[in-house]
């Protein structure tokens, strides 16, 4: 972590969260050139981050998009916005899905690291204005967008929600490589049990086979940093 001096001044002052040093310290500098008190954060603790910007209470936040050691299931940016601060989302590219993410969370504005730079000066000419970065018309747009993922995600995951925790277990034993006399030596139960409890999963998964239920948990990440 570090930061600009003056920390006493009249000029408005910008936080800049990102891993990436090289992108860090040169938006720090052009910003610093500008009208801008920067201070800079390199995103290795979100604990930190949040108690820099409560400490220092700056009126924008330059914050990545893709943190590597944040996690992206943590809503930093709200409580970023919680703060008080406008939060600026520096993205690689312009997914919509992304923009709509970071959204939902109060962002109010996206800029592509790639664009030029003017494009970043108009974003924060917007906020010193008093208004988003975002218009209305794609504010709605993303908010539209994120309700159907959210209803997609749910509608995904719903077959295996019904998964009883002792079924989720065994398809993670399937998915692990074990047989069901394996799984039925190692839980102490009869191999007759864990047939039915593998009928029981493949009919709410809808699929005929392990190999297939093995297939859909992969596909849909069902098992991707899950502890049971």
């Amino acid at each position: 972590m570090s930061s600009t001096n003056q920390t006493e001044t009249s000029e408005p002052r910008l936080l800049i969260v990102d891993d990436r040093a090289l992108l860090r310290d040169s938006l720090s500098r052009a910003l610093a050139a500008s009208r801008y008190v920067v201070f800079t954060n390199s995103a290795d603790d979100a604990t930190a981050v949040i108690a820099q910007a409560s400490d220092l209470s700056p009126e924008t936040i330059l914050i990545g998009s893709d943190l590597e050691n944040i996690d992206p299931e943590m809503p930093i940016t709200a409580t970023l916005s919680e703060l008080g601060a406008n939060v600026i989302v520096l993205t690689r590219g312009k997914d919509p899905l992304t923009q709509a993410r970071f959204a939902q969370q109060g962002a109010c504005g996206f800029v592509d690291i790639r664009d030029p730079y003017r494009v970043l000066e108009e974003a924060l000419q917007c906020i010193s204005r008093g208004t988003t970065a975002v218009d209305p018309v794609t504010t709605q747009k993303l908010a539209r967008l994120w309700r159907e993922h959210r209803r997609a995600e749910s509608a995904r995951l719903e077959s295996f929600q019904r998964l009883t925790y002792r079924e989720t277990a065994i398809l993670r034993d399937i998915y692990d490589g074990l047989g069901a006399a394996q799984i039925a030596d190692e839980s102490f139960v009869s191999i007759n049990t864990v047939r039915s409890q593998i009928r029981s999963i493949l009919e709410k998964l809808d699929v005929g086979s392990q190999v297939g239920a093995v297939a859909v948990a992969r596909k849909n990440r069902w098992f991707d940093d899950r502890a049971l």
